[in-house]
């Protein structure tokens, strides 16, 4: 079972979360861009700074806008 779908922008530093869906198609090509793609698991590095700082599993850093946060549906990770 799927875990409660949310916003990026809720999620809190060291919060472990999967990108569930990314609205929008130009927000889609947007989040590309900057390395966060549907399906992803990242771990919120920091979320006290005017961007979202998030680390994916394969180590990258990636920093999300908070405006585009808002629109990356998220869900937590479970773990099995």
């Amino acid at each position: 079972m799927k875990g409660h779908a949310r916003s990026l922008a809720d999620a809190t530093t060291d919060e472990v979360v999967t990108v569930r869906r990314i609205l929008f198609g130009c927000l889609q090509a947007h989040c590309a861009e900057l390395g966060l793609h549907e399906g992803d698991l990242v771990r919120v590095a920091d979320d006290g700074s005017s961007t979202l700082t998030l680390r994916s599993s394969d180590g990258r850093l990636v920093r999300c806008p908070p405006e585009l946060a808002r629109f990356v549906e998220v869900e937590d990770h479970r773990r099995p």
